[in-house]
């Protein structure tokens, strides 16, 4: 714990990065799952649950885009961040309250049904009937996610880290 500098420490309580989440992550790493992490919302009367993106899944999100800017779907910054956000959330997202969200619906087995569909839209219309509070309240928790995920990655070589916060 004192090889671990104390402000990757402060930053790992910041983001309540805890033993569990290091080991889960640790665990996903070595056989090359993804990350899966539950998070609380509305002071824990709902729960949501994501997971890491495949790189795999990551391109189909900037092809979608692509495709989508083509057919002038995107017309502005704003525009492209949010569809960019919707995309990745509903990517993401695998179940909320514990119940999953179109589990038989994958990248490798979605099938279109027409030129304008594909698999990221389908799971970003996952979104489309909820309330935008509940929407913002699931990508507030998605950022967090992302947030902690990214300082995990940053260091799974940290030496002591995977020791350092208890």
């Amino acid at each position: 714990m004192a090889d671990v500098p104390k402000e990757i420490i402060e930053e790992a309580e910041k983001l309540g990065v805890t033993e569990e989440n290091k080991i889960d992550f640790f665990k996903s790493f070595l056989a090359d799952k993804p990350y899966i992490e539950k998070h609380q919302l509305f002071d824990g009367q709902a729960t949501v649950t994501f997971k890491s993106l495949s790189s795999k899944e990551t391109k189909a999100i900037f092809d979608q885009l692509k495709k989508d800017e083509r057919n002038l779907a995107l017309t502005n910054d704003p525009s492209y961040a949010m569809t960019l956000s919707n995309y990745r959330v509903g990517m993401a997202i695998i179940a909320m309250d514990d119940e999953e969200l179109a589990p038989d619906v994958t990248l490798d087995n979605f099938k279109p049904d027409n030129d304008e569909d594909s698999y990221v839209k389908s799971r970003a219309s996952l979104l489309d009937n909820w309330n935008v509070f509940k929407v913002g309240a699931i990508t507030d928790a998605f950022n967090k996610f992302e947030s902690k995920l990214m300082f995990l990655t940053n260091h799974i070589q940290t030496r002591n880290f995977w020791k350092a916060v208890k």
